[in-house]
């Protein structure tokens, strides 16, 4: 089935707001009729007052009344229209707010967050000035264009083909400078992306950008990017307005032979002083839509090109699960069978991986970095495909799991775990969101953080990203989420290799009592965290070279015991230096 276009999938959600729609175009049409017979009223008001005619009184009254009349409905057209650009614009957000938690990883990696803030800021405020002001320019125009015809046509058909035919020929001419702008709003929101994509990494890195004194760095690279958009901006904007005072000239033109030609014709006799202020008043309106004409074609193209990136963001691929709701009895926990998988760069990062967990099993994968290690991880969550072979988690391949059912096996642990803005207590709920009081003291205890949460407070705040708190009362509070979650696989990647001996070592406690009664995958390079697994698993370039417990490999295999020495070794030097 052919995809839609753009600009008729906003069309789509224009349409699920048809009441506001349809009320503001029957509003338009009705204010812009009035408006018409109110100019055309004048020339008639004059002529019956040139003429002492009995109908001057009814032509005044009406002339007073029909303004009246159109305001309301001038009101509810401007009201019911921004209502619906509101409206429009608070479906986009929430879509595209919610494309990116279903967004597949891969797919979600590949995006910048200056791309994603400007889908959510300038693009959406493109398609917002579309829907509020453009689709009723539109509406507008359209009427304009009929009306005048129609009302000029009644009140002499020569003048109205002469200006019609006038008009044709200086309306190609706005059609062609309306063009440059379209290339210029593509640049525009590329430089916007780009500003903001350099914002974002300043804050987010500023411990970084400080240690290293690379301020005046990253102000220059974020002066630079802001002068583009500026500089881009400005060009905009003078040639809108070069493109605007063009369209009045050219719009004005044809009144301008009309009026001529009138004058000879009042000479003439032909035409009267009213119906020339008739055709005059009434043309106005069709004046209005050209030199409109370029403002139109700004609002759609500018709408359009939003629309293209927005859209394109939300046909993104997204995560897909199966129907599988339920673990299979006896099933091994975790199986890899004949799996192999790449990245986009097309290099192999595992190659024909086979091996299986037992419920109940503490496995530690070890390794250089590079060899596979953390997509192990990402493969069991469901954060990846496998490009050969299947994962299995208990009985069931990764793929036939529903998402939110397979999520609910796992506890996923990393070395850098992410905390909410907001309190302890909200940080915990993540895990289970009617935990009372006393099962987050009861996690806390057994995670080690029971001391500093009653010395803080429950509703204490962690700051953005947790930076209020330590690295180790970060990954201690990451640790308590995990088993107030209680699930049955814990995985953990590297959670003890941002810390520091002393913090490592309470964190490797909490660890202790979070892996218990748990099967655990857990991956590590500390010596600490691995010796007392059942089984490790040594990889190598995708690939499982050695496998067995620590004194095990320590005998059969070089690479371990290798690995096993050069830690050592730096322990101890740490040990001398201090």
């Amino acid at each position: 089935m052919k995809q839609k276009s753009p600009m008729n999938r906003l069309m789509v959600l224009v349409w699920k707001n048809w009441q506001l729609y349809f009320a503001s175009v029957f509003s338009t049409i009705t204010y812009l009729i009035m408006e018409m017979v109110t100019r055309t009223l004048m020339g008639q008001t004059m002529d019956a007052a040139t003429n002492m005619d009995t109908d001057f009184w009814s032509h005044l009254i009406w002339l007073i009344a029909i303004p009246l009349l159109a305001a309301p409905f001038h009101t509810i057209a401007t009201m019911t229209k921004y209502r619906l650009g509101a409206k429009v614009l608070m479906m986009l957000r929430i879509i595209v707010g919610e494309k990116a938690s279903v967004l597949s990883i891969p797919a979600l990696e590949e995006q910048k967050s200056g791309d994603i803030m400007s889908h959510l800021g300038a693009e959406l405020k493109s398609i917002n000035s579309f829907v509020g002001y453009g689709l009723s320019m539109i509406t507008t125009l359209a009427v304009q264009i009929i009306g005048t015809t129609i009302f000029m046509t009644v009140i002499d058909w020569q003048m109205t083909i002469l200006f019609m035919i006038t008009s044709l020929l200086v309306l190609p001419i706005s059609l062609v400078i309306s063009r440059p702008l379209k290339d210029l709003e593509v640049t525009l929101r590329e430089e916007n992306g780009k500003a903001q994509q350099i914002a974002n990494e300043g804050l987010h890195s500023l411990i970084t950008v400080k240690s290293f004194q690379l301020e005046n760095w990253m102000d220059r690279r974020f002066y630079t990017a802001v002068r583009n958009v500026m500089a881009i901006d400005l060009h905009m904007q003078r040639m809108t307005l070069g493109m605007t005072a063009a369209g009045k000239l050219l719009g004005y033109l044809p009144m301008m032979v009309m009026l001529a030609a009138g004058a000879m014709r009042l000479m003439e006799g032909t035409l009267t002083p009213g119906m020339l202020l008739s055709l005059t008043t009434v043309s106005s309106g069709f004046i209005s839509w050209l030199t409109g004409v370029p403002h139109v074609f700004g609002y759609i193209q500018r709408c359009r090109g939003a629309c293209i990136r927005v859209f394109g963001y939300l046909d993104l691929p997204e995560e897909k699960g199966g129907s599988v709701q339920e673990a299979k009895t006896g099933a091994p926990m975790v199986s890899f069978q004949n799996v192999s998988f790449s990245y986009h760069n097309g290099k192999m990062i595992l190659s024909d991986l086979s091996f299986t967990v037992k419920q109940g099993e503490k496995v530690a994968l070890v390794g250089a970095s590079g060899s596979g290690k953390s997509t192990i991880l990402r493969l069991i969550c469901g954060f990846l495909h496998t490009h050969e072979g299947c994962v299995e988690l208990r009985g069931n391949q990764i793929e036939d799991w529903v998402l939110k059912a397979l999520r609910k096996q796992l506890s996923y642990v990393t070395q850098d775990s992410y905390l909410f803005p907001g309190s302890i207590r909200e940080n915990l709920l993540v895990a289970k969101k009617d935990a009372t009081d006393e099962e987050l003291r009861t996690v806390c205890k057994r995670a080690g953080i029971l001391d500093f949460v009653d010395e803080r407070g429950l509703d204490s705040p962690v700051g953005e990203r947790g930076t209020q708190l330590s690295g180790g009362e970060r990954q201690r509070i990451s640790i308590a989420r995990a088993m107030l979650k209680n699930a049955p696989l814990l995985l953990l990647d590297e959670p003890t290799s941002a810390l520091d001996a002393e913090a490592e070592r309470v964190v490797q406690e909490s660890l202790e009592r979070l892996m218990e009664g748990k099967t655990t995958i857990v991956v590590a390079h500390r010596l600490s965290t691995i010796r007392n697994a059942d089984r490790i698993l040594l990889l190598s370039e995708g690939k499982i070279t050695a496998e067995g417990t620590h004194e095990e490999l320590i005998v059969k295999s070089k690479m371990y015991r290798d690995m096993v020495e050069k830690q050592l070794l730096e322990v101890r030097k740490d040990e001398i230096e201090e």
